[in-house]
């Protein structure tokens, strides 16, 4: 059988012409771009920060906007100012740079021999003057955790610490929080120190002159004791002054009054 031989054929002038100029498009874009850091205009010249934050930047200032590495920077201003959860470099067009961040909440207070120190809900600890101000009314309002000393014995600002003890005190507060019921109550403090064991203080701030219930936690099935708890301080609210402890660590809550006639139902 004869073999059909294919013709070669050149294409359109107008499709060869396109393909040229487009190249000839890119390779100008390319070299623009690269050269861009010789560009006086876009000379970083001001370096701006949200809300006037202490974030210091400056040595940005003199380079070229496009040669810098907004992703490293990023992350080079993180570890120099770990009170910051997030920080981001915006480039603004032609000489300036923005910097946005997002703040460590606290969430408590640790007391350590006799400092203070605030932890987030990642476990970081930060001297509390970095994230508080004196005046701020978290001050009265932050549970703090107690009984820690021998588990963080030099304790160091801006560390993360991976600690049962401390990560079941942010779980605690963590699922008060969640829970619509505790609103009315605030928990001034939380005793660590014997695990399995863990006591928590209560206050009822909408109730005048009351004062601070133990609750004895323990350390397991955290959700359901608290669910119990809040019907309890719901049921007893009246008698808030005449409770000496709530216990929750057995399968049946029990209450101690401070007068044994208040014993109602459920207590022993």
């Amino acid at each position: 059988m004869r073999k059909i031989k294919k013709e070669f054929r050149l294409p359109p002038a107008g499709l060869i012409i396109f393909a040229v100029v487009s190249a000839l498009i890119l390779l100008s874009v390319v070299l623009f771009f690269s050269n861009l850091k010789n560009l006086s205009i876009f000379t970083i010249r001001e370096i701006t920060v949200k809300q006037g934050a202490a974030i210091d930047l400056a040595y940005l200032k003199g380079k070229n906007l496009f040669s810098i590495d907004l992703a490293r920077e990023s992350q080079n201003a993180r570890r120099r100012y770990p009170v910051y959860k997030r920080i981001r470099l915006i480039r603004i067009l032609p000489d300036r740079v923005y910097v946005d961040f997002v703040k460590r909440r606290p969430v408590a207070l640790v007391k350590l021999n006799t400092k203070y120190y605030s932890v987030d809900e990642d476990a970081m600890l930060f001297d509390a003057g970095s994230v508080l101000n004196a005046n701020d009314p978290a001050w009265q309002t932050l549970p703090v955790m107690l009984g820690l000393d021998s588990k963080i014995p030099n304790p160091r600002p801006a560390v993360r610490y991976y600690l049962p003890e401390l990560g079941f005190g942010l779980k605690i507060i963590s699922e008060a929080e969640k829970n619509k019921g505790f609103r009315d109550f605030r928990i001034v403090s939380l005793d660590l120190s014997v695990p399995g064991n863990t006591l928590m203080f209560l206050t009822l701030p909408s109730l005048a002159n009351a004062g601070i219930v133990e609750v004895k936690l323990g350390n397991e099935q955290i959700i359901s004791r608290l669910r119990i708890l809040e019907g309890l301080l719901y049921q007893f609210k009246k008698d808030w002054n005449s409770i000496k402890y709530i216990d929750l660590r057995f399968k049946e809550p029990a209450i101690k009054f401070i007068d044994i006639s208040k014993i109602g139902k459920g207590a022993r």
